[in-house]
């Protein structure tokens, strides 16, 4: 008597996101039980303003498995391409990297490749991610761009982290500022002579 072969539906990787964000949920909500035990409840502000400081341990679990079932093909990568000489590697190791977003933090497993004819390691991921080396990442450093060239680093880090929620340093203002000036020179800084008569066009 044959035997019937049983082949099991694929996960919906929609369906792990959901139940992820349920408990992440779940256990952002148990940490407001001490707001119901205040004699006087918190007003409004300073609701929104515990949202904002406490809201990345919901986003952050939420954001981490987003990545996780988008990206499941590289993070289960055996086998890479060397983007240098073209021979086919195997996986070596799987490397963790902890990524500070403007969602909160997240953790990031990846695959790591390495050539020895190339003496060239990389991670997949990090490339198809667009993740930044450092821990903070593109979107924080924007926000931290944008503020930092108008007032003094410290009061630019205190704005960040108070209308995110998401703790940046002074001394990342510091490093991201000075890595965009390294790059940037005259002709990306100041607009080309067109750009200059159309600006002045628009004010006249």
């Amino acid at each position: 008597m044959g035997c019937a072969c049983l082949t099991l539906p694929e996960p919906d990787p929609l369906e792990a996101v959901r139940r992820q964000a349920h408990e992440d949920l779940d256990e952002w909500i148990d940490t407001m039980a001490p707001l119901f035990e205040q004699e006087k409840p918190p007003t409004l502000m300073e609701l929104s303003a515990y949202m904002t400081r406490t809201r990345g341990a919901f986003l952050g679990g939420f954001l981490e498995a987003l990545t996780q079932e988008l990206y499941r093909r590289y993070r289960h990568q055996q086998y890479a391409v060397c983007p240098g000489c073209g021979k086919q590697l195997k996986a070596k190791r799987t490397d963790h990297k902890t990524a500070s977003t403007l969602q909160g933090r997240i953790r990031v497993e990846r695959p790591y490749f390495y050539c020895r004819d190339c003496k060239l390691g990389y991670h997949p991921l990090d490339e198809a991610l667009a993740l930044a080396q450092e821990v903070h990442q593109y979107d924080v450093q924007e926000k931290v761009l944008k503020l930092a060239a108008e007032v003094p680093y410290a009061r630019a880090a205190e704005l960040v982290s108070e209308l995110t929620g998401t703790p940046v340093s002074n001394h990342h203002n510091h490093e991201t500022l000075n890595r965009v000036a390294q790059v940037a020179d005259l002709e990306t800084v100041i607009p080309d002579k067109a750009e200059m008569s159309r600006r002045i066009e628009a004010v006249k």
